[in-house]
């Protein structure tokens, strides 16, 4: 079982957040439950992944595209993200 770290758990919060409302919706939340208890589909799985990805491309590299240490937390995220899907 592939467990979020508090930060990781904080960051997803914030993509989805960023992804285009201040409060979560239900849909939103019943995301994070599933992510949390590692019940997402596999189409829920992408669908996060591509949020993240998203972020990782605004916020997360430096000018030669390495990676900060921001974008090593959401390269984390979207590794436990992938592995949230149940089985």
């Amino acid at each position: 079982m592939t467990k979020l770290t508090h930060l990781e758990d904080s960051l997803l919060v914030e993509v989805l957040n960023k992804a285009g409302r201040e409060v979560l919706l239900d849909d939103e939340i019943a995301l994070l439950r599933k992510t949390r208890d590692n019940m997402l589909s596999p189409e829920e799985s992408e669908a996060l992944c591509s949020l993240i990805v998203q972020e990782l491309t605004d916020t997360g590299l430096l000018p030669d595209s390495e990676p900060t240490s921001r974008g090593l937390a959401l390269e984390g995220l979207i590794d436990k993200v992938r592995r949230s899907v149940r089985s």
